[in-house]
């Protein structure tokens, strides 16, 4: 699809744990949309902005945390990129024995595969892309 274009339209999500958490995907695999069937179908038609849509594996989302907002402990069975944009925050990999991250504009950390993660947003708020690495199948 050349010459797709995204444009920013962050809605808030709930998620257990979460607080002052908005988000919107930017690029989703055509792979993965199949896969999800009926329920990828639905999600897309609830979005005001439909993500670009390619044949590469993985996933990219925009996320915004609020001023001290958070995104809770949890694993994912992919590896996944962080990359902050604007604001501060910090992350935590391995659990409660796991070491803290300071995250600034320009800088990044990997959550592998697996590992427990989560994000907290300092009191300006943090802006990040989340880069979901999918392996091919």
């Amino acid at each position: 699809m050349a010459g797709a274009a995204w444009k920013p339209r962050l809605r808030a999500i709930t998620r257990p744990g979460s607080r002052d958490v908005s988000a919107a995907p930017i690029y989703m695999s055509s792979g993965d949309l199949s896969a999800g069937g009926e329920r990828a179908e639905r999600y897309l038609a609830s979005l005001e902005v439909q993500p670009l849509v390619g044949t590469g594996a993985g996933q990219v989302v925009a996320l915004r945390l609020g001023p001290l907002g958070a995104i809770d402990e949890h694993s994912a069975e992919e590896d996944i990129v962080i990359l902050a944009f604007a604001g501060e925050g910090r992350s935590r990999v391995g659990g409660s024995g796991g070491t803290w991250v300071g995250l600034s504009p320009g800088e990044a950390v990997l959550w592998p595969a697996g590992a427990l993660h989560l994000l907290e947003a300092g009191p300006d708020g943090l802006e990040v892309r989340i880069v979901h690495l999918h392996m091919p199948a």
